[in-house]
């Protein structure tokens, strides 16, 4: 499911390309997510909830960050997460929750 640029700030209308056709399958869903989430099963929402289930539908690449000492990339944690989540915010017309996961 592709799910960019969601919220009423989303554009009128998309356009997707494939420049490298698939070699077996290749198809594409588009989907109402606001309207899927209104046919899921609350008992099913509230346990997502319950287990604080997130989707991650955005990574930013700080790969370069493993060439930094330690220490000093311990350091830029806050202010990047502070940084990424105002990038964000404006991005969107609703709440979000960011996080800082470390992938080791």
């Amino acid at each position: 499911m592709h799910n960019e640029q969601v919220g009423t700030r989303s554009p009128r209308r998309a356009a997707f390309v494939c420049f490298k056709p698939a070699d077996d399958g290749g198809e594409f869903l588009l989907l109402d997510g606001r309207k899927m989430l209104r046919d899921l099963d609350a008992e099913f929402l509230d346990e997502m909830y319950e287990k604080q289930v997130r989707f991650i539908a955005a990574e930013l690449p700080l790969g370069f960050l493993e060439a930094v000492h330690p220490k000093v990339r311990d350091m830029l944690e806050k202010p990047m997460l502070a940084m990424a989540s105002q990038a964000a915010k404006k991005k969107v017309d609703f709440d979000i929750d960011l996080q800082w996961t470390k992938v080791r």
